[in-house]
């Protein structure tokens, strides 16, 4: 369903010289390579590496400073956004269940204000940059250049932008699903006294 969303959002929002673009770089011997690093990055032997060596990683500061280089404020906009929309609906969800005398919100999810956000930004931020670094750490600085350039041409910036705003709506109805089913699992049976 994600997958589907962010590639009808894409299909919708990119003119034809934007996807000529972005598939003469993905298709090119750079952008395979990056590509093949994101993949690999992905994994969760590697995602676990990148948490038990971020320190040592944010050291390698112009590497670990590219996902500052290159996320918008549009994204970061995005990002606090989606926090906000699913922290609101898990609360919504979390006073449900404490009304019909299950666990408290506290046990669910931390109450959305805008302190809590920034905080919860501030540390996604620090764990992009650690796994910037480990991602990217085969690329030399100038093939890092390289990919920030594209990174920051408007076809590219549309595209990212585009894509997290698809994963942001989708996410949101992902939990609001949920939220639903929890209400009428709850609903079906009787309340603690």
């Amino acid at each position: 369903r994600l997958i589907n969303d962010i590639e009808q959002t894409l299909t919708n929002a990119l003119t034809e010289q934007d996807f000529a673009f972005l598939m003469a770089w993905y298709r090119s011997e750079l952008g395979l390579r990056i590509t093949a690093y994101e993949q690999e990055s992905l994994k969760p032997e590697a995602e676990d590496w990148v948490d038990q060596h971020q320190s040592e990683l944010l050291k390698q500061s112009y590497r670990a400073e590219f996902y500052d280089r290159t996320a918008t404020p549009a994204l970061l906009s995005l990002l606090k956004r989606m926090f906000l929309d699913v922290g609101r609906v898990i609360e919504q969800g979390a006073t449900v269940v404490e009304l019909r005398g299950r666990k408290s919100p506290d046990d669910w999810w931390p109450t959305m204000d805008d302190k809590t956000v920034e905080l919860m930004l501030a540390e996604v931020m620090q764990s992009m940059r650690a796994n910037t670094a480990h991602t990217y750490r085969d690329l030399s600085l100038e093939e890092l250049d390289q990919y920030q350039d594209f990174l920051n041409h408007p076809s590219a910036v549309k595209s990212s932008e585009q894509a997290m705003r698809a994963f942001v709506v989708s996410y949101r109805n992902m939990y609001e699903q949920w939220l639903f089913e929890i209400k009428k699992e709850l609903m079906a049976t009787p309340a603690s006294k």
